[in-house]
This record gives structure tokens, sequence and C-alpha cells, in this order.
């Protein structure tokens, strides 16, 4: 039996975890996860004596940011996003196409407050991005759905 260490963080950061082995070289049906993980350790056991073995540890992230920011796996689009897509060029579509020129070009089609156009300048990822005002202007917040509000600024700053 041979017993696997974790590095020191992985239990105190990840939970519910699963296990994957795989015998290298020849068959071992009776390889197996003797101890599961404790103490950031695990036995695995089965098999013939000095097989080689791959194996791969996955676990739900339980640390203060995972809590804070689940994973929405799968977002519904609104009626207006529906037949649009995030990255429009992956698919030879133009960018009208895409759901962010939607939201970005809202004031042409009547939502956005009318006066001179505001833009803010945000960095992200390194980047400098010219962001319409929709995002950050309280006249305009009110057109722009929560959720799209929110998806956009998501996409474009990474937070």
């Amino acid at each position: 039996m041979d017993l696997e260490e974790l590095p020191e963080w992985f239990q105190e950061l990840n939970q519910d975890f699963r296990y994957q082995l795989t015998a290298i070289g020849s068959p071992a049906p009776q390889l197996h996860i003797a101890e599961e993980v404790s103490e950031n350790r695990f036995r695995i056991a089965g098999g013939e004596a000095r097989i080689k073995v791959s194996w791969q540890v996955t676990g739900v992230r339980k640390d203060r940011w995972a809590q804070a920011n689940p994973i929405e796996v799968e977002e519904e689009k609104t009626e207006e996003e529906q037949g649009r897509y995030l990255h429009p060029e992956l698919y030879d579509e133009p960018e009208e196409r895409g759901i962010h020129w939607l939201m970005t070009h809202e004031e042409e089609r009547g939502y956005l407050h009318p006066g001179p156009r505001a833009t803010v300048v945000v960095a992200a990822n390194h980047l400098l991005r010219r962001l319409p005002c929709c995002l950050y202007s309280p006249n305009c917040r009110q057109k722009l759905s929560e959720k799209s509000r929110m998806r956009l600024q998501r996409s474009l700053t990474g937070h």
C-alpha cells in the first residue's frame, strides 16, 4: 500500500474529494483507494508490487473566495440576448451579432440618456479598455438589465 502526499494546503481549501487511478504497463483490477484523504494524505492499494500508477485527486473548493463567488455553470440568456454570441468572431459572425455589441450600442437603439457620450477607462487584466457609460452612469444603469450589466462587467474586467 502506497501513502501519497498532497500539498499542505490541499485539504484546507477543498472538500468532496474524487479519485482517479490508472494502472500503467499492466492491468490492475484490484487497484483502489484504501484510505481517503486525511491530513493531506491518502492511500492506494491493490495491484502488483512496484506497479506504476497515475492518480488524480480533485475536490470542490471551499476557501472563502470560492464560497463568496460560486461558479454559475450556465446562465440563461435574456430574450434580447438569444441568438447572439459571446464571441461572434469565433463563429465567423460580425461583431454586431455579439452580446457585448448589443449592450455597448444601446444608445443607438434609444436606451441611453441623451447628451454627450461618456466613456470610462478601466484597467482589466493589464489592458486598458474604453467602456460605454452604461456600466457606470446611474442614468444608464436603469436601462441595462442588472444581469446584462454584471455579465458585461465580468467579461471586461474579469471580476
